[in-house]
C-alpha cells in the first residue's frame, strides 16, 4: 500500500508491506509546481517498486492513469511535469522479474494496509530523515528527479 499526506508545506509518502510488516518513509521533495500530492503518490509507488513489491495499492486513480499512459503512450507524457519520475517507474516495471500489479483502492475505507500507509505518510511529512529521499545526491536516481 502506498499513501500520501500533506501538512501545510510538507509532503510525505509512505509504503506499508503487510506480509513483512515493513514500512518505508518517502520524502518526494520538490519545490514550486513540482511539490505536489501527485508527485508524492508517484514517489510512494516508486519506493514500493524499488523494494521489489509486485502488488501495490493506491487510492490515486490519477497516479495509476499517469503510469498507464506512460507505458502505452510514452511520447504523450514527455512534457508531463513528473515525466522523469514516470519514466523511472515504467523502467522499474519493465525490469521487474515478476509481473507488477498496481491496484486502485478506496481511500479511507478502513482497508488495513491503506490505513497503515496513510499513517506512515502522515509521519513522513513531519520527519527529517526518510528511508528514501528522491532529490538527494545519495539516492541512485538523484539525477532524474
Amino acid at each position: 500500500m502506498a499513501a500520501v499526506f500533506k501538512i501545510k508545506k510538507s509532503i510525505g509518502a509512505g509504503v506499508y508491506h503487510p506480509q513483512s510488516d515493513r514500512i518505508i518513509t518517502v520524502n518526494p521533495r520538490g519545490t514550486g509546481i513540482n511539490k505536489t500530492i501527485s508527485k508524492a503518490e508517484l514517489a510512494g509507488i516508486l519506493a514500493a517498486l524499488i523494494h521489489e513489491h509486485t502488488h501495490t495499492a493506491t487510492y490515486s486513480a490519477s497516479a495509476l492513469w499517469q503510469i498507464r499512459s506512460s507505458i502505452l503512450y510514452p511520447q504523450r507524457m514527455k512534457r508531463h511535469k513528473h515525466a522523469k519520475l514516470l519514466e523511472t517507474i515504467v523502467h522499474h516495471i519493465q525490469l521487474a522479474e515478476e509481473t507488477v500489479y498496481l491496484y486502485k483502492v478506496k481511500a479511507h475505507a478502513d482497508i488495513l494496509g491503506n490505513e497503515c500507509a496513510d499513517a506512515i505518510a502522515k509521519c513522513s511529512a513531519n520527519l527529517t530523515g526518510h528511508d528514501i529521499q528522491l532529490d538527494t545526491d545519495n539516492h541512485p536516481y538523484s539525477t532524474i528527479f
